[in-house]
């Protein structure tokens, strides 16, 4: 009798430490630098966009010419939220007008030389044929305007990382069949232990790069979403679209975590957090106490 109500006793804790570990409310991870919702009750009427992460870089819009920033509710299918953000670019290479996200990061709050992952919805404008710039590190302004690194759509269904280090490209990533007027998940992870980027579309590995070197990226020039460091030279190749749940991490973001972010996972819960870690050892703990107990009960109860 007892070993039967013993193993059924296990059975219950064991079920309660599986819903535990898996339904426990997840915290932001400790590694999410930053993340961007465009969520209600954000607004862009202070010329800012809030981070959603605990640290608080709330990112700045700007505008030039005719280009524009705004909240729209057009928003991907496998995400939660029903805005993004919206930047309209109508420039050439002589005239500017178009707008962009950014914000500066010192090395202690997002070291580009360290392990760092970036990810980005993004869906480009049915009439945009120019470079489309989903982010931007370092200084530049694309194609080897200075040490640079970015991701970027172009012609009608591509797209590209780059890396420029003094001049010299030594990154070339790209991809095709990625349509316009749609959207789709972008993921860029730096390993730096390994010495390896990889480029990620809607899930899937693109591809991996080793031959590469970012000691030149400029940790002053802020990380640019939407568009380049210059507001005054090819602003043509800012972004013509939407972006949404923009989120960088310093550190290396799983293969695995990635496709759960392209299949709308938030970046909030991307990482598991030591809080459920500690559920599920204070779990085992009381399953091994209660074990120890129930042998006990048996011993002391045998004739």
């Amino acid at each position: 009798m007892y070993a039967k109500r013993f193993s059924n006793y296990q059975m219950t804790i064991g079920a309660l430490c599986l819903f535990i570990a898996y339904f426990a409310p997840q915290p932001a991870s400790a590694d999410l630098v930053v993340y961007y919702s465009f969520e209600a009750p954000d607004t862009t009427a202070d010329n800012a966009s809030t981070d959603n992460s605990p640290n608080g870089f709330d990112g700045t819009l700007t505008s030039f010419g005719t280009g524009t920033f705004a909240y729209t509710a057009n928003a991907p299918a496998a995400v939660s939220g029903t805005q993004s953000l919206q930047l309209t670019d109508s420039a050439s290479s002589t005239v500017h007008n178009a707008a962009k996200l950014q914000r500066n990061f010192s090395a202690a709050q997002f070291d580009l030389n360290s392990s760092w992952t970036v990810s980005a919805w993004f869906n480009r404008s049915a009439t945009s044929a120019e470079e489309d710039f989903i982010f931007h590190f370092g200084a530049g302004d694309g194609f080897g305007g200075g040490n640079e690194l970015y991701l970027y759509g172009n012609g009608t269904e591509g797209l590209t990382l780059h890396n420029y280090d003094n001049g010299t490209q030594n990154v070339n990533i790209s991809t095709t069949g990625v349509a316009r007027d749609a959207w789709h998940h972008a993921a860029v992870v730096f390993n730096q232990e390994a010495g390896e980027m990889s480029l990620y579309l809607n899930g899937t590995l693109v591809s991996t790069d080793s031959s590469f070197d970012l000691d030149a990226l400029s940790q002053g020039s802020p990380v640019v979403f939407g568009g380049h460091t210059s507001n005054t030279f090819r602003t043509d190749r800012y972004f013509d679209g939407n972006l949404d749940d923009l989120a960088l991490w310093d550190k290396v973001v799983s293969a695995s975590d990635i496709t759960a972010l392209a299949n709308g996972r938030s970046p909030l819960t991307v990482v598991p957090e030591p809080s459920t870690y500690a559920l599920l050892s204070l779990c085992a703990v009381f399953f091994f106490i209660f074990r120890r107990h129930r042998a006990m009960q048996v011993t002391t109860t045998t004739p």
